[in-house]
């Protein structure tokens, strides 16, 4: 069944607690209707009866990139013994993790048990070998702040994505070059150019690391993500991708404030309508470190990508959360 409606988070908790209001209200509903006679809740999930075509799907940020890389046409980021080792981290409750699990059980015979599995790199991890990225570069750079150059703007950008660029797939071309990030406007990337001409070796030699103790970041999975994404614009190709995952009619982000650019743009491209997101965050209230958020950047993918007029930001000007005394004390 084609899901009508698609949740998406960061976080697992916050995911769970969202489907669980959901299912809570659904079931309030349910309970009401003069329908409860001829449906059984245990036989079909309340959720199906929003749209009547297919249930929302609850789901993390990392799991919609794995069932992404799945079901998109072309050669995928993660082989089968990776992509089974990323799903044996996850709780196995989830309908659509169990369906991910049923898949690589089926191709379990085509997984290369002698395989070496790459390991992501993550901030924690980067933090733990900047010493010999920066062995060489000798840069006084705080960690957390090359960080956030390399994962938002020299990788996590859109001009990182190369959209326009045949070659695109050339290990040579992506990203940004020194040239191209040093063309970063201002207010994209806050640093000046001396210290964006600090910041380019230290990509450089994190690239190299990667390479040489075989690691990935999630910007080199949203990359590979995005240039597949783009050839289901092939309307032969359409056809012939039997996927449950695309053209999806609404998509709600929460704590958008922890999601790159590249990430929401891979969004819009698999969305039926780009005017049917609805994007909520918070700028002061990330929790993922090396995401430089704007939403003046959410706008511009509307405008650039898709000739529309870009999205009005509504402003949540009331608190109905914390009372006076709680907004006094942090004030």
């Amino acid at each position: 069944i084609r899901p009508m409606m698609l949740f998406l988070t960061k976080s697992e908790m916050l995911k769970n607690e969202v489907e669980r209001s959901f299912q809570n209200m659904g079931l309030a509903w349910f309970r009401r209707s003069k329908e409860r006679e001829s449906l059984k809740y245990k036989e079909r999930s309340v959720l199906s009866t929003i749209d009547g075509e297919g249930s929302p799907l609850f789901l993390t940020a990392g799991e919609w990139l794995d069932l992404l890389d799945n079901d998109l046409p072309g050669k995928r980021f993660f082989t089968r013994k990776e992509a089974t080792l990323r799903a044996a981290f996850r709780r196995q409750e989830h309908s659509v993790r169990r369906a991910v699990d049923a898949l690589l059980e089926q191709n379990k015979g085509e997984i290369d048990q002698d395989e070496v599995i790459r390991e992501e790199m993550t901030y924690s991890k980067f933090r733990q070998l900047f010493q010999r990225i920066n062995s060489k570069v000798k840069s006084k750079m705080d960690p957390a702040l090359a960080w956030l150059e390399i994962k938002s703007y020299i990788k996590g950008s859109m001009q990182a994505l190369q959209l326009d660029n045949e070659e695109r797939d050339d290990p040579a071309n992506r990203f940004l070059s020194e040239s191209q990030y040093l063309e970063l406007p201002k207010k994209q990337s806050r640093l000046d150019e001396c210290q964006r001409r600090e910041v380019y070796p230290l990509y450089q030699a994190y690239e190299n690391l990667k390479k040489k103790e075989n690691l990935y970041d999630e910007m080199d999975f949203v990359y590979n993500l995005v240039g597949r994404a783009a050839r289901m614009r092939d309307d032969a190709l359409r056809e012939v991708t039997k996927s449950s995952l695309f053209e999806i009619d609404c998509i709600f982000v929460d704590e958008v404030q922890d999601f790159t650019v590249a990430e929401l743009y891979l969004l819009t491209k698999l969305s039926r309508d780009p005017n049917n997101l609805m994007l909520a965050g918070d700028t002061a209230q990330s929790i993922s470190v090396g995401v430089g958020f704007r939403f003046i950047d959410v706008k511009q993918i509307f405008f650039k990508e898709f000739s529309c007029q870009p999205p009005e930001l509504m402003e949540l000007t009331h608190n109905y959360r914390s009372h006076a005394g709680v907004l006094r004390l942090a004030a």
